[in-house]
């Protein structure tokens, strides 16, 4: 019986845990394989490090340490000695001496912030970013000199020149950080095999676009939202293989997971071909629970929406595994966090359905700049759909904060400026017409400056009671802009 031990570690923070910072560490003796410690803690490999650190009991005071470490050295190569009959360390060796000199460094540093965010970066992509590097130092000698010599043409030229260097280095540094959803997949392949066998169903997992990518820092945030989905069709979607066989269904159940991108967005779908979501089930457990007031009408759509409000869950008993609704509040809210989407589509027997609409990246996006009072607000321009103006008496004398779009009335929000200043008799309102996911409002402001291409960055705690804000950027002149979000304005409409 051969017994092993194991270190394990944090290393970064889960993002369900409340514990931001908090450390530690474990010292495992097991007669279980390497292999069995990594699919019990599968669904924290994220978040820990797991190394072998002995091959017997290191607590046990009788065995021979010394002469064991000997052994595991020649088991490994022979050992090879200088002139001097000195042990010379080779690779396998060195390996081993450098991960438990990184065990001891991270048990020394107590709720120190670990990161692992090394990527592997395509030879091409820093060729490019090399290439950029020396333009840019070319062109800055050119402006340099032009400036000296006085002459405005070739400075303005230069100047030029570095704009286009600029949004060459912007899109160099976004396509470094892409990272492809292979990586991701592999731990899905291995969770889909194990909860098959617990729960004795039968489960392929099929993949399209696994060379898909994403931000590193998207990919990230969506690995445990994707878990609890996929989780969901394991445990509450596909079948056993009887039920399976007597609704004349194959006795293997498939998940298939596709990605693709389409412009500036990657849409992820989780599918199986199980049970579905009955809506009549959803909607009868929504009353239960008091979330909707009896005889409301919802679409099919705002019923499936349901499922993702806490606490929600049409589960008769708790499983080790999950059940329909149970952790789908997080799913949305991890997901909205990088300014994402999420629908659902489902039949009853046929199947469900949940795309997911994400951005590439989350740090550099296209704006629309407005104003209200001295205040500039950036609004994404993926989610508007036109600009117009409309008579001022149309928006001060509307009622219940309604206006008339496209023989429709939709709601408006009007622009609160922080910064007020005295206006004359305005004549025209500007109106931003914002449609995202069927969600149609207005957004009336005093002025609408243009384009921007905004770097995002957090916002301070002077803005945290303002819920419809989800960053700022820095212009050119040194002012700040601040970001809207367009689904919780969406609510403040709804409030007026």
């Amino acid at each position: 019986m051969t017994i092993y031990g194991y270190s394990i570690y944090k290393i970064s923070n889960h993002p369900f845990s409340s514990e931001l910072g908090a450390f530690w560490s474990i010292i495992l003796i097991t007669e279980q394989p390497f292999a069995e410690i990594e699919n019990t803690l599968l669904f924290v490999l994220d978040y820990c490090k797991i190394i072998k650190i002995a091959d017997h009991d290191i607590f046990d005071v009788s065995f021979d340490r010394r002469r064991h470490i000997t052994e595991y050295i020649e088991d490994l190569n022979e050992p090879v000695k200088n002139e001097s009959n000195e042990m010379v360390i080779d690779n396998k060796t060195s390996d081993i001496i450098t991960n438990l000199k990184e065990l001891k460094n991270s048990n020394t540093s107590l709720g120190s912030k670990r990161t692992t965010t090394h990527i592997n970066v395509e030879a091409s992509k820093l060729d490019t970013l090399m290439y950029l590097v020396s333009e840019l130092v070319t062109t800055k000698s050119e402006l340099l000199l032009a400036l000296k010599k006085n002459n405005i043409e070739k400075a303005i030229n230069a100047s030029e020149k570095i704009e286009k260097l600029s949004n060459l280095f912007s899109n160099n540094a976004l396509s470094i950080r892409m990272v492809s959803l292979r990586e991701m997949l592999n731990r899905y392949k291995r969770l889909i095999r194990d909860l098959s066998k617990q729960l004795d169903k039968s489960i392929d997992f099929e993949i399209d676009g696994e060379d898909t990518e994403l931000d590193k820092n998207i990919i990230d945030i969506i690995g445990e939202p994707i878990l609890h989905l996929i989780r969901n069709c394991i445990d509450h979607g596909i079948e056993s293989p009887e039920i399976r066989k007597a609704k004349g269904k194959p006795e293997t159940g498939i998940i298939k997971f596709s990605a693709q991108k389409n412009g500036n967005y990657v849409f992820i779908n989780i599918s199986d071909d199980g049970n579905g979501i009955n809506p009549e089930t959803i909607y009868k457990k929504a009353l239960e629970k008091g979330l909707i007031s009896s005889g409301k009408e919802l679409s099919e759509s705002e019923i499936y929406n349901l499922i993702f409000l806490p606490g929600f869950s049409t589960a008769e008993n708790l499983t080790n595994v999950s059940g329909r609704g149970v952790g789908m509040d997080i799913v949305l809210k991890k997901i909205q966090e990088i300014r994402g989407e999420v629908k659902i589509q489902s039949e009853v027997n046929k199947g469900t359905t949940f795309t997911l609409k994400l951005q590439q990246t989350v740090s550099i996006i296209n704006t629309l700049l407005v104003t209200s009072g001295l205040t500039v607000y950036a609004i994404p321009v993926e989610d508007i759909e036109t600009c117009l103006l409309d008579i001022h008496d149309n928006v001060s004398d509307s009622q219940n904060n309604l206006i008339a779009f496209e023989n429709d009335l939709i709601p408006f929000y009007l622009l609160h400026g922080y910064n007020k200043q005295e206006k004359g008799s305005i004549d025209n309102e500007k109106l931003v017409i914002i449609n995202k996911q069927s969600k149609r409002f207005a957004i009336v402001a005093d002025t609408i400056i243009g384009e921007f291409q905004a770097v995002i960055k957090p916002l301070g705690k002077a803005f945290s009671e303002v819920k419809y804000l989800s960053g700022a950027s820095l212009l050119g002149d040194g002012s700040i802009a601040l970001l809207l979000d367009t689904d919780k304005l969406w609510f403040e409409t709804l409030k007026n």
